[in-house]
C-alpha cells in the first residue's frame, strides 16, 4: 500500500511539474517571432533605415529584462527570427552600432504570443 501511494505521489508530482513548465514562455513551442530592425536619427534626418547586423535579444516573460534568454544578429535587411517559442510574453530588445555615424542605437518592445503562432513585427525602431 505504501509503495502504491509513493508511486502515485511521484507520478502526480511529475505530471504537475510538466504541466506547469509547459505554461511558461520560452523555447519548445510551435510559435515564432519575426521582425525587422530599423533605426532613425532625427538629428541627421535619417528616417527608418535598415539596421543590418543589429544585435537582437529576447527575454522570456519579462517586460523589463535584466538579461537575455537568447540572441541573434539581424541579416543585411535587418530581419531576425526567434523560434520555436511557446505562447507567452516576450521582450525583444535591440542594439545597433552604425560604423559610419559612430553612434549606438537601442530599442525594444513587448510581444505576446497567444498560441503557437508565427508573429510578424513590422519593425522595431532604434533611436
Amino acid at each position: 500500500m505504501k509503495k502504491s501511494r509513493l508511486y502515485l505521489f511521484f507520478f502526480s508530482t511529475v505530471l504537475v511539474l510538466t504541466v506547469l513548465s509547459s505554461c511558461k514562455p520560452g523555447e519548445g513551442g510551435a510559435g515564432s517571432i519575426t521582425g525587422q530592425v530599423l533605426f532613425t536619427d532625427t538629428s541627421l534626418t535619417i528616417m527608418l533605415d535598415t539596421a543590418d547586423s543589429a544585435h537582437v535579444f529576447i527575454s522570456y516573460g519579462e517586460d523589463s529584462p535584466v538579461s537575455a534568454d537568447d540572441e541573434v544578429y539581424a541579416d543585411e535587411d535587418g530581419m531576425f527570427t526567434f523560434k520555436p517559442l511557446k505562447k507567452g510574453d516576450y521582450y525583444i530588445s535591440v542594439e545597433f552600432y552604425h560604423p559610419l555615424i559612430q553612434k549606438e542605437y537601442r530599442g525594444g518592445m513587448m510581444v505576446t504570443l497567444t498560441k503557437d503562432e508565427n508573429r510578424i513585427i513590422e519593425y522595431i525602431e532604434c533611436e
